[in-house]
């Protein structure tokens, strides 16, 4: 019995070894199953794993030293751009130093912002208005723009006016702070000067008087200094 074993167990052997002597190495392998988890770091030759055999998009800010990456060339001129949270519109962030001021810069036509009076500023006209004193203007205090025509005032109030007898009105430039003004009489039908009295800031009695020191009811026009 014995005997009889030995032949078969040295067929199957012989089989075997013709078997394996008959399939290319590269096939063994293809078909050489790999435990899950069985390959790390320590099996993979360096600089084996190239771009081809990534899956694209797959790796994330955690897999990536940010310290080893070299400068963006097109973010080159972003290290100046002091305020390039706002530069929207700008071509070159490099001279961006605040471009949210540069809509602003724009509307100045060109003309440096110092060359501008500021509002109510000293030196500056701070409000002027059309008079059409007539018999018939209201004693009590109107805007109304057939009266009051071609009104500015600095102080952003109303322009409000009352004729208090012939020739005699009172004028008032709400919010404005200017005590100085000019009058002007209209230069038809009289001719003559326009006197002012300051009652408070933007606030006047006027009096319109011809070359023959007579009051009379004509248009004028008022300039606050």
């Amino acid at each position: 019995m014995s005997g009889s074993k030995t032949p078969t167990i040295l067929a199957i052997t012989a089989l075997a070894v013709a078997v394996l002597a008959a399939t290319p190495i590269g096939q063994a392998a293809g078909r050489l199953v790999l435990p899950i988890n069985s390959v790390g770091s320590a099996q993979i030759k360096k600089n084996a794993v190239t771009t081809p055999k990534v899956k694209n998009n797959s790796l994330t800010g955690a897999d990536v030293l940010e310290s080893t990456l070299a400068k963006v060339p097109s973010s080159a001129s972003a290290d100046s751009a002091q305020n390039a949270t706002h530069a929207t519109s700008s071509t070159s962030a490099t001279s961006a130093t605040n471009a949210a001021n540069a809509t602003n810069a724009a509307q100045l036509g060109g003309i440096a912002a110092s060359a501008y009076l500021k509002k109510c500023a000293t030196g500056s006209i701070k409000g002027y208005v059309f008079i059409h004193g007539s018999a018939s203007f209201p004693s009590t205090f109107t805007t109304d723009p057939a009266k009051v025509s071609s009104p500015y005032n600095c102080g952003a109030g109303t322009i409000e006016v009352k004729r208090d007898g012939v020739g005699h009105y009172e004028v008032k430039f709400n919010g404005n702070p200017s005590a100085l003004g000019l009058g002007s009489m209209e230069t038809s039908p009289y001719i003559g000067p326009v006197e002012l009295e300051p009652l408070g800031p933007g606030h006047f009695e006027v009096y319109v008087i011809d070359t023959t020191n007579t009051m009379r009811d004509c248009g004028f026009v008022l300039a606050l200094l």
